[in-house]
């Protein structure tokens, strides 16, 4: 699984700390998801993504990490 977390946030210009407000989870949990590429419950998938106002699919995606995007 893809984990596009980061980028998402350095897009929305919306720091961890603040993610982690906004979904009510510990800030140390939204890092680990970030820097481990934790699995994470469909629900919390599913609040991170509505509070970065994205579809679940531009956070997470299946795939290798080391896969290009073709443009």
């Amino acid at each position: 699984m893809i984990n596009r977390l980061q980028e998402m946030l350095n897009q929305k210009g919306v720091s961890q700390r603040t993610l982690a407000r906004r979904v009510q989870l510990e800030s140390p949990y939204v890092n680990r998801i970030i820097k481990e590429n934790l699995d994470v419950r469909i629900s919390t998938a599913l609040k991170i993504a509505k509070a970065l106002k994205t579809k679940i699919e531009r956070i997470w995606s299946e795939g290798n990490r080391d896969e290009k995007t073709i443009a």
